[in-house]
């Protein structure tokens, strides 16, 4: 009998043990949570009536302002550590991820659910962790999906130059980063780069090729502030399976780019002009149609499949003058020359200035 006792008391005792040991316990304290988007009421007097529509440039995203853009909301959260080792600095690690919500048919966000046709949307567009000064030095580390995006024409919320939102991974040194992306999904709905119908062992599906996307990028300092920022990138699709239906060969591209900030004296701080210039070859032809991804390849391709004429060519100015505590005016000017890879090509000039008072 006492032989059983024991045996039983070391059974619970197990139980008891590996019961608490197995609960989740969170003892960082650094926690924080964002948020952004927009919520709003509109109509347009010609529309059908009256319901509410884009009131801009319909069809150009943000290209057009922000009047393209419907109701929104963003959360973020992040936990941040700061995990050190005796005699050493620490690395400053951040996991943060974004869940966002939109009405996808145009609807107020507050009229529409889940349940809805083509109705409430969640998306989780970032789920990625970063390491800066990793050891207390001047390398950086990230990996995941983020929006990682630089200047934009805030009024338009239009990221012209450098907008590499996409999964992958990156480093960086001092003023040099280097990233590898890897846009692509198994869904063509809504996904800019060109797809096509694959069947294989008698099951057709919509199929979007595995795009390879190697960036560098480096900003020199001058002086009075001034920066000038050089942008590379080198991308790669590889030829499909020989047992799908229809054979594409693989195709590349490249892009080139360079972008000028310089900041403005004016009564007020932050005035400043931005200049840029950049030109994609190839699959790298993307930058049209209101989305600036140089990786959205624009038009269609040749009788092979291949986009080995294509280009694509943008040029923006945009500034802001900070004249006074009430009146700002901020400007700006952007021009495209797409061509694809069937020899069509479009060609658009979009001017905007929009004072604030």
């Amino acid at each position: 009998m006492r032989l059983i006792q024991k045996a039983l008391f070391t059974l619970l005792f197990s139980i008891t043990f590996l019961h608490t040991y197995s609960q989740v316990v969170i003892t960082n304290s650094n926690f924080s949570l964002g948020t952004t988007g927009r919520i709003g009421v509109g109509l347009s007097p010609n529309g059908e009536g009256n319901m509410w529509k884009p009131l801009n440039l319909s069809g150009q995203g943000s290209l057009g302002g922000r009047m393209e853009q419907v109701d929104y909301i963003d959360i973020l959260p992040a936990i941040h550590f700061t995990p050190k080792i005796i005699g050493k600095d620490s690395t400053n690690v951040t996991f943060q991820m974004r869940l966002g919500m939109y009405s996808a048919n145009g609807q107020f966000i507050g009229n529409v659910s889940t349940r809805s046709n083509n109705g409430l949307t969640f998306i989780l567009p970032e789920a990625y962790i970063e390491a800066r000064n990793i050891m207390g030095s001047k390398w950086s580390a990230w990996a995941g999906s983020r929006f990682r995006r630089y200047d934009d024409i805030h009024i338009s919320d239009y990221f012209y130059f450098d907008d590499h939102s996409s999964q992958g991974f990156g480093v960086s040194h001092k003023n040099t980063e280097l990233t590898l992306l890897m846009p692509a999904s198994s869904d063509s709905t809504g996904v800019f780069p060109y797809n096509y119908q694959v069947t294989v062992a008698g099951a057709t599906n919509p199929a979007i090729r595995q795009r390879m996307v190697w960036i560098g990028e480096h900003s020199i300092h001058l002086k009075n502030q001034n920066v000038i920022k050089l942008l590379g990138e080198f991308h790669y699709v590889s030829a499909n399976s020989k047992n799908a239906s229809k054979n594409y060969p693989s195709d590349n591209g490249w892009v080139a780019g360079i972008k000028y900030n310089n900041p403005i004296k004016t009564a007020l701080p932050g005035s400043f002009n931005q200049f840029s210039v950049r030109y994609g070859s190839g699959i790298a032809n993307g930058g049209d149609n209101g989305n600036t991804f140089t990786w959205a390849t624009y038009g269609a391709p040749d009788s092979e499949g291949k986009y080995s004429n294509a280009y694509s060519f943008t040029m923006v100015e945009h500034f802001l003058l900070n004249l006074s505590q009430k009146f700002s005016i901020n400007g700006y000017g952007v021009f495209t020359k797409s061509k694809g890879g069937f020899g069509q090509y479009k060609y658009r000039r979009v001017f905007q200035r929009k004072p604030v008072v």
